[in-house]
């Protein structure tokens, strides 16, 4: 057994004591979190880490999302405005000692608490050592990478767990104006500037704007994400079809030249 494998399992073990295994949303983010390892040792092989890094990368990438599991029972559903479950998951393994079960050595535990804190900000915090920069930027990746596989595959009433939003809520929605400039200016979106159910997807799409390794960017243009992602609805607002192409073209045109180094 990969050191993986158990840590996965240790995982598992946990989350059948603690979690709501009943909860829509619940397999989603454990199967999340198993995407994440996968990506996290992918990024970390092909930047040439080293195995105790490699090793870090997978460790920080099981335990990136813990505190989703208490948002989920607690609020029975997803909603980060309310509920920041990577401020709350690093109190919960450094503050409450959960850590310890995942991992023994305490040489780590700052890197780690860091690159959890870090990996759903709109931007990494100043101040980090070259080695904990790396790990934040690596989690913030393979995060991303992920979720647009999860916002292709999985139902939407799942992905707005307890919400009630449906497919048709989302296809008729409209775009926040602010969501919309966030694009245009090839930046991520704010959480408090998402307000219709398309926002959200929105959001996603500009999650390329925030990717690092060059590496990420080829994994984005390879899957097709950013036009599978404008491909899964229709849009039944005219203006809102319209814009949707537009962001569409800056995010692939963006995702493109990062691939092919045109980009800084």
């Amino acid at each position: 057994m990969d050191n993986g494998t158990r840590l996965f399992q240790i995982f598992s073990e946990y989350l059948n004591e603690n979690g709501c295994p009943d909860k829509p949303g619940f397999m989603l983010k454990k199967n999340h979190t198993q995407r994440v390892m996968a990506l996290s040792r992918m990024i970390a092989e092909k930047q040439g880490c080293s195995q105790e890094d490699i090793d870090l990368a997978v460790l920080i990438a099981l335990l990136h999302d813990i505190g989703r599991f208490d948002e989920l029972r607690i609020l029975q559903m997803f909603d980060s405005s309310r509920f920041n479950h990577a401020m709350y998951g690093a109190s919960l393994l450094f503050d409450q000692g959960l850590i310890r079960r995942f991992q023994k050595d305490e040489s780590f535990d700052r890197l780690i608490r860091k690159a959890i804190e870090n990996h759903n900000r709109l931007a990494i915090e100043d101040g980090l050592d070259e080695r904990t920069l790396f790990h934040c930027r690596l989690i913030r990746d393979a995060d991303k990478l992920d979720n647009f596989y999860v916002k292709l595959s999985e139902k939407v009433e799942d992905t707005f767990a307890g919400t009630g939003v449906s497919r048709k809520t989302v296809e008729d929605s409209r775009i926040s104006p602010a969501v919309l400039q966030a694009v245009r200016e090839q930046h991520c979106v704010k959480l408090a500037d998402r307000h219709e159910p398309l926002d959200y997807y929105i959001c996603i799409m500009a999650f390329a704007f925030d990717l690092y390794f060059p590496c990420s960017y080829e994994y984005v243009r390879e899957k097709d994400y950013i036009s599978r992602l404008y491909g899964q609805f229709a849009y039944h607002d005219p203006d809102t079809a319209v814009q949707m192409e537009e962001i569409r073209d800056i995010i692939s045109s963006y995702v493109n030249k990062k691939a092919e180094g045109e980009l800084s």
